[in-house]
């Protein structure tokens, strides 16, 4: 290379030599002519015209022919490294670079961003192959995958064949690695052998916002999870237009096209070869998703051989979300769980609508449309399809059978370069051509019969078994019309067939069709009713089995039911109800009933006197029948719930009744007794009672009545306000207890009640016991009546600041007796519950109490004998080392579990050799005349 440019240089310096004497065309047009095409030179030795200013840099003194020299080799340099990366080309979208040895493929990765194009085919053959893209290029590896591109690259329709990448650890491994923001069109992948572990596709490996035309597969493709013939995960991406021949194979997630597609769409389509994966394989897609349900998969198809352990399905493998529309499948699924016709497992909001399955694909196979897998003859049948709505002008088409190659295709891609018939060895055939031949004509019957309604009759086939048409025509067109070999029946009736072979000399054979009507069931509504004494409603009735366009207008006449006007079932007939000659009608009646009439009854109120005989009970009437009168109608009485005492008694409708045809509805009122006045009554003396005595209040008074009549009437008595314990005298208020009698307001039904005094305590006792914590002495009141007291120290003893009294016992107040000779009257006053005081003097000795206080010792209240070497043994306290002592130890039930008189003697907590359990345990201390307490936590942990 170096040699070449040095060659190229002397050429160039010859030519501007030649130029100084005036025999060669001027420099510029002689270097352009160079390279026309290559915009990318151009645009560099502008740049070295531009910015050369040899008269600035050069002394004018320099010869001609050196500048020209100088100028000559920058010129070689930028032309040079032009030619050595691609073939041509500035990168520009009107002057994309150009591919045309492997070592150009491979120099995209420099210029990642930029526009390429391919414009010769590459192979085992090509220049760089064994370099870059071969088996042993790499150590081994194969070819590096092109990442992070973000440029286009258009295939030309040139072929990239033998491509090797064997990379089984790696993620993301195709032709290009990584791509977004990118355009491929019209490349032709073939032989291609690819290995990768996650996102493989003989293509891309991950790609993202990606436009995707006319590219194709052949090979084999295979990896872990996420691996397609073309892409291995492609999201926010379209594809049209795009196809994959060969073998994928991985893990989880495999499909013809792509692994992995997120909110992407793909038209115009198709997979044929093998797809096989543990999961989640698809003839198209492993795995199709769409967040917002508006991605598509239309105008494709698959005729794969597709094996799963779980979840297969014809076209995609598991689709959550997005639209199936005018695809099918015609290869053969693995028959396991969550295997489908077209998705094998869907989630949320996915849809399948104008798309089919064979039914030869997998016997247990499903699909999300009503329609089930259908026939080779209905998928290879142009116009089942266009009745599905699937675009036969633009989009799709298939090949009808000649003589020469007598088969019917399926459905095939008119976007799509297929192979000529007959082409050896095939690389891309038209799909379904092998295993179908034009079905022979079928027997045409004498006489036939079919019934009005029926769909479009097939009368026989198209073609004779030497592919001459056979033209059917019909005596009586008012009972059939016939396109083709259908025929659209149009009423019922009897007419002839005509098929006759158009050979120019066939002669036509008949059949006699016979159009029957069809059955049209007429059902009557039900739930028709009227009230008695009303008129009858309209009868209507509901049609099920109307053929064709055919509406209500077919019918006519009315229903009718049997006669009579009394409550109760008359059944609904036919009466004069038909719907022409078309139809033979299934009449099924109905019960019209005719209702109780509602007779509103309301009793009238009532009221009485306590003690007086009931009034007669009345009511009133409304809603009778005009061909009915009221006395005639009823019979039976009202009547009152039993009662005699004050308030109100319902007035139930009792045995009164109105005859067949009603139905009574009655509002019921009420009969009130009111109670009797009284008028007068009878004082109630005092009562007198000992203090704390709850006496017997009188039960009963003396009441006049209105009439004049004393009668004797519970009282009820508010004792709330009296205090037993507290003399005095107090109001005590009644009420009489009977509701049948009525006391006015001013009455005052009354009584005193007066609590005689309690007699005062008869004694206090002052109980000394040892001094310990300030205790004195117990104090015991002498009160054979009360045991509530309180007791206290007088307001004038003096010594309320150094003695208390709490509840029974008298204390000191932080003072010590020990400290004084001399000896203390104290004066205790004891108060009852009446307010009677009792005061008692006491003198008190001072003693001498010995012995620290608890101030004097650090209690130590816990301890943790777990073996660990730290606080394992447990002594009350330090401050004991020179005193005279006794600590004892009890367990919650007061049993004694350790003792000890010396400091060295300390508690290990255990009890006989027994390890005691952890909890709270109680100590204590003797020690010179005064005894403590405490609470002791034995804690063990770990």
């Amino acid at each position: 290379m170096f040699l070449l440019y040095i060659q190229l240089s002397f050429v160039i310096l010859y030519i501007y030599k030649m130029r100084s004497f005036g025999t060669i065309l001027d420099f510029e047009n002689i270097v352009g002519n160079l390279d026309s095409g290559n915009a990318f030179f151009l645009e560099k030795r502008s740049a070295v015209f531009n910015e050369f200013q040899f008269n600035k840099i050069f002394s004018p003194s320099l010869s001609l022919l050196f500048k020209r020299l100088l100028l000559t080799l920058l010129i070689s340099f930028f032309c040079f490294s032009s030619f050595a990366q691609y073939a041509g080309g500035a990168g520009t979208l009107q002057n994309p670079f150009q591919i045309q040895t492997w070592y150009h493929l491979k120099n995209i990765s420099l210029n990642p961003n930029s526009n390429f194009i391919l414009i010769s085919h590459l192979d085992q053959n090509t220049e760089g192959y064994q370099e870059v893209a071969g088996l042993g290029s790499n150590q081994g590896n194969g070819w590096a995958p092109i990442v992070n591109f973000k440029g286009r690259f258009n295939g030309n329709g040139h072929v990239i064949a033998d491509l090797v990448i064997q990379r089984g650890t790696q993620n993301a491994i195709g032709l290009f690695g990584s791509t977004s923001n990118s355009e491929f069109k019209h490349i032709q992948l073939r032989n291609a052998t690819i290995t990768g572990a996650s996102d493989v596709g003989a293509l891309i490996g991950v790609g993202v916002n990606v436009r995707i035309e006319n590219c194709s597969f052949s090979g084999s493709v295979s990896g872990s999870t996420y691996v397609g013939g073309l892409i291995g995960t492609l999201g926010n991406a379209t594809i049209s237009d795009s196809y994959s021949l060969g073998k994928v194979s991985g893990k989880k997630s495999a499909g013809g096209l792509v692994g992995n597609s997120y909110q992407t769409s793909i038209i115009r389509s198709f997979s044929s070869g093998y797809v096989g994966a543990e999961s989640e394989v698809g003839g198209l897609v492993g795995y199709f998703q769409s967040n917002s349900g508006l991605h598509t998969l239309k105008d494709c198809y698959s005729i794969a051989e597709i094996n799963s352990r779980e979840i297969a399905g014809g076209i995609v493998g598991k689709m959550s979300g997005g639209l199936v529309r005018t695809a099918y499948f015609a290869g053969t699924i693995s028959e396991v769980a969550n295997s489908g016709g077209l998705v094998g497992l869907s989630l949320g909001n996915t849809k399948i609508t104008q798309a089919f399955w064979n039914e030869t694909a997998i016997a247990s196979a499903v699909s999300l449309t009503e329609d089930k897998g259908k026939s080779s003859l209905e998928l290879k049948s142009g116009t089942f399809l266009e009745n599905n709505q699937w675009d036969f002008d633009a989009t799709w088409s298939i090949r009808k059978p000649s003589k020469e190659f007598p088969f019917i295709s399926y459905p095939y891609l008119r976007t799509i370069t297929y192979d000529q018939l007959g082409q050896n060895p095939p690389v891309n055939p038209i799909p379904g051509l092998e295993n179908l031949r034009v079905p022979r004509e079928n027997d045409f019957p004498s006489e036939r019969m079919v019934t009005y309604g029926d769909p479009e009759l097939k009368l026989g086939e198209e073609m004779d078994p030497s592919y001459f048409p056979i033209l059917y025509t019909t005596s009586d067109t008012t009972v059939i019309k016939i396109e083709g070999n259908y025929a659209r029946i149009l009423k019922s009736g009897i007419t002839t067939v005509f098929a006759k072979v158009e050979d120019g000399n066939s002669s036509p054979k008949e059949q006699r069709l016979i159009v029957n009507p069809a059955i049209l069931r007429v059902k009557a509504d039900d739930n028709w009713f009227k009230v008695y004494g009303e008129p009858d409603p309209v009868l209507s009735y509901q049609v099920e089995g109307l053929k064709y366009e055919d509406g209500l207008v077919v019918m006519e006449g009315t229903l009718s039911r049997q006669e009579g006007e009394q409550v109760g079932q008359y059944p609904v007939l036919q009466g004069s109800l038909t719907a022409g000659e078309n139809y033979v009608l299934e009449f099924e009646g109905m019960d019209f009933r005719i209702l109780k009439r509602e007779l509103k009854v309301k009793a009238n109120a009532q009221v009485k006197s306590f003690g007086t005989t009931d009034p007669l009970l009345t009511y009133q009437v409304s809603g009778i029948a005009p061909q009915d009168e009221a006395e005639n109608l009823f019979t039976g009485e009202l009547q009152r719930a039993e009662g005699e005492k004050v308030g109100k008694y319902l007035i139930s409708a009792g045995s009164l009744q109105a005859g067949p045809n009603y139905s009574l509805v009655y509002t019921s009122d009420s009969l009130q007794i009111a109670p009797v006045l009284i008028i007068s009554m009878r004082g109630f003396p005092e009562v007198i009672t000992p203090w704390s005595i709850v006496p017997q209040l009188p039960g009963k008074g003396e009441f006049l009545t209105q009439e004049g009549t004393w009668k004797e009437l519970d009282v009820l008595w508010n004792t709330e306000k009296v205090q037993f314990l507290k003399r005095g005298k107090y109001q005590v208020d009644g009420v009489v207890g009977d509701e049948n009698y009525l006391i006015p307001q001013e009455f005052d039904i009354s009584m005193t009640v007066t609590v005689l005094p309690k007699p005062a305590p008869e004694d206090l006792i002052f109980r000394p016991v040892q001094a310990h914590d300030g205790l004195l002495s117990k104090l015991e009141v002498i009160d054979p009546i009360d045991s509530i007291h309180s007791i206290r120290l007088s307001e004038g003893s003096g010594y309320q600041e150094y003695f208390e009294i709490v509840e029974d016992e008298l204390r000191t107040k932080g003072i010590s007796l020990s400290k004084t000779s001399a000896a203390i009257d104290l004066e205790v006053e004891v108060e009852d519950r009446d307010g009677n005081i009792l005061r008692k003097k006491f003198t008190i000795e001072p003693k001498t109490v010995s012995g620290n206080s608890e101030r004097d010792l650090e209690i130590i209240n816990s301890f943790s004998p777990n073996g660990d070497g730290v606080n394992d043994t447990w002594m009350l306290s330090n401050g004991l080392q020179k005193k005279s002592f006794k600590v004892s130890v009890f367990d919650s039930g007061g049993k004694v579990v350790f003792q000890s008189q010396s400091m060295d003697v300390k508690w290990d907590g255990t009890f006989h050799g027994q390890v005691l359990p952890e909890g709270s345990y109680y100590w204590v201390l003797e020690t010179d005349g005064q005894t403590k307490r405490g609470v002791l936590n034995l804690l063990r942990g770990n």
